[in-house]
């Protein structure tokens, strides 16, 4: 039987299902390439060439073919990311009987050279400054995340590293919104930073550590910062991975291509509990902005609460953007401004001229809208709960390309310049949090700490939770503008106390309060 001669396949089709996954961080960036044959002729393809389009808004696309000879498998890791430009592959068939025929490109796998830090980077480098720092250092499971495996984390920083400690407190967080990267990796820059001026033996960074403790949660939404890991470019803000892209759409087309996303998900940055059943937010599981069907059902909420109450900060950052615009708490659903409003705007002042000068004179004295959101945003939550000053910083338009439709992030190692003016930031809270205000410790008369309610009179704010001394010490702490004060100490079974204070710029007042029995064993 005469063998048939090979007929030889001429046409290909473009290679399919190619994606890209990004790696690493700071200028050591790669990805690796997969794809699949062709689903026509695939017998006669002979290699695959692999080439890369590097662009960003203003920036002329640059093509490079990456390849010198076709590549015989299916895979290609580049190890030249463009850093701070979006990298598109494109695969090209070579037919094996003819090399000058190839294929059409097949649709593009596009990520973003953005240098952020990966989830597992992260927790590998808190765990290690954990471990190699146990004098300053204590690394805390919040809680899980959303997704499979993924927890919330939380460094605490300080010589005294326990649960409602008998000092002030100052919490910064991180990456609530997922596509906002760039606040994480600045928490991680504050940490190294405050670790290395105290290996130093800095005073500053020393007498803070001694007489404050700090709590640092880089990462608020770790399953929706997976989004981003995979090289998902859009507006995801939700506690889940995005969509992934699918064909056949130009990516070039970005609002198609990369719209936000849209699958059920909350946004954990709108889920906590202060007045939130007034929220006029829409209440559609796809909408951007779903602030969840209840409060506190995302369980990135429920972790970042959890740290609240451990610590009971009096000032807290919660970073939409490594510096900028901090915006301030918002007026009540009825209206209504806090009763600390002043202070809220000097704190935020503050933290604008030293993290980002540029941005002081975009800080109002008078805002008519601080926030413009209700009661289910993460700074009105800390309010209620804790008083004091509780910002939200956005911005960081002065360091990279604004172009609307993208989003603008860098990574840890493009975020050092920012290093040091945000923790100047941290340290200027810290001296704040031990400024003007009152440090009260209640005890029955054997010295026993109770745990009383503290009223600071005609300066109480409805809208907030009663203020109670801790059950471990007694303590209770609340950042005031300078002048006198009446307190009304309080706690059952024993007579109330009315005590006059007069609150000093430069430094907290002591009150050390001693409750009597009530003979009726009732409170007064």
């Amino acid at each position: 039987m005469t063998k048939r001669p090979e007929k030889k396949q001429i046409c290909l089709l473009p290679p399919q299902r190619a994606t890209a996954e990004l790696s690493g961080h700071g200028a050591d960036l790669s990805a690796e390439l997969q794809w699949r044959p062709p689903k026509v002729n695939a017998d006669a393809v002979g290699g695959y060439h692999v080439d890369r389009t590097t662009w960003w808004p203003g920036v002329e696309p640059v093509t490079t073919r990456l390849t010198d000879e076709p590549l015989t498998e299916c895979r290609f890791v580049d190890e030249a990311v463009v850093a701070d430009q979006v990298n598109e592959y494109r695969i090209v068939a070579v037919n094996r009987n003819f090399p000058e025929i190839a294929s059409p490109p097949s649709f593009p796998a596009a990520v973003y050279g953005f240098a952020f830090m990966r989830y597992d980077d992260m927790v590998a480098e808190l765990q290690a400054l954990a471990e190699e720092h146990p004098q300053i250092c204590r690394l805390v499971d919040a809680g899980p995340s959303s997704g499979k495996g993924r927890r919330v984390w939380c460094m605490v920083l300080g010589e005294d590293t326990s649960d409602q400690p008998d000092l002030p407190g100052v919490l910064f967080t991180g990456n609530a919104h997922a596509s906002e990267v760039e606040a994480g990796d600045a928490c991680m820059g504050m940490i190294r930073e405050i670790i290395r001026r105290y290996t130093e033996q800095d005073p500053e960074v020393c007498e803070m550590l001694r007489t404050v403790q700090v709590r640092i949660i880089p990462l608020h939404n770790p399953y929706g910062r997976l989004a981003n890991e995979r090289g998902f470019p859009g507006g995801v803000r939700k506690n889940h991975p995005g969509k992934p892209l699918q064909p056949p759409v130009d990516p070039l087309e970005i609002m198609n291509c990369w719209p936000r996303d849209i699958t059920p998900g909350t946004d954990p940055n709108r889920n906590f509990d202060a007045a939130w059943r007034y929220s006029g937010l829409p209440r559609e599981p796809a909408s951007s902005t779903y602030p969840g069907d209840k409060p506190a059902s995302a369980p990135e909420t429920r972790a970042i609460m959890r740290m609240g109450y451990a610590l009971r900060p009096q000032i807290s950052a919660q970073m939409h953007g490594p510096c900028g615009y901090p915006l301030v708490t918002d007026n009540w659903a009825d209206g209504t401004p806090p009763v600390d409003r002043d202070m809220h705007y000097e704190v935020a002042h503050a933290f604008a001229e030293l993290s980002a000068p540029v941005f002081t004179s975009e800080v109002p004295q008078e805002s008519p809208e601080p926030l413009g959101h209700s009661g289910e945003i993460s700074t009105t939550w800390f309010y209620q709960e804790f008083y004091g000053a509780h910002l939200l910083p956005e911005g960081f338009y002065e360091q990279v390309p604004y172009e609307s439709r993208l989003l603008c992030v860098h990574g840890s190692d493009a975020l050092e310049e920012l290093t040091a003016g945000d923790t100047a930031a941290l340290l200027w809270m810290a001296r704040r949090v031990r400024g003007a205000g009152i440090v009260v410790h209640v005890a029955d008369h054997s010295g026993k700490p109770l745990q009383a309610t503290v009223e600071v009179v005609e300066n109480m704010d409805p809208h907030c939770s009663p203020q109670q001394t801790d059950s471990k010490h007694g303590a209770y702490r609340r950042m005031l503008s300078p002048g006198s004060y009446t307190l009304r100490v309080g706690c059952p079974g024993y007579k109330t106390e009315t005590v006059e204070v007069e609150v000093a710029p430069e430094a907290a007042t002591e009150v050390d309060v001693r409750l009597e029995r009530d003979d009726r064993g009732e409170a007064q």
